[in-house]
């Protein structure tokens, strides 16, 4: 997560302990890594922004909530899932099964 936030940002310096503290730019900061395809481990995650596993699990919640109200407005299809073997969430377009 470290190195991806500092390409993400194109800087080398690590973020600014008063824009970690900033829940929106977490969440942000976590729905980018969910978008870009590289998954979102919550202990990588909690470590960086000096939170707990649990404030982590609430962000992406919440990003799951986003999400679920883009299906119902019909602005988007994704959801959020967990990979057990590497341990990390990731974005996947939902099936849509028509009967």
């Amino acid at each position: 997560m470290r190195v991806q936030t500092k390409t993400m940002y194109n800087s080398t310096s690590s973020i600014s302990e008063a824009i970690k503290k900033n829940k929106g730019f977490r969440i942000l900061t976590i729905y980018d890594c969910l978008k870009n395809g590289t998954g979102v481990n919550k202990l990588e995650v909690s470590d960086e922004f000096g939170v707990s596993k649990r404030t982590i699990q609430r962000d992406i919640d919440d990003i799951r909530a986003y999400l679920a109200e883009q299906r119902i407005t019909g602005a988007g299809s994704f959801i959020i899932i967990f990979d057990k073997k590497s341990g990390r969430f990731y974005l996947e377009r939902e099936k849509i099964i028509f009967e």
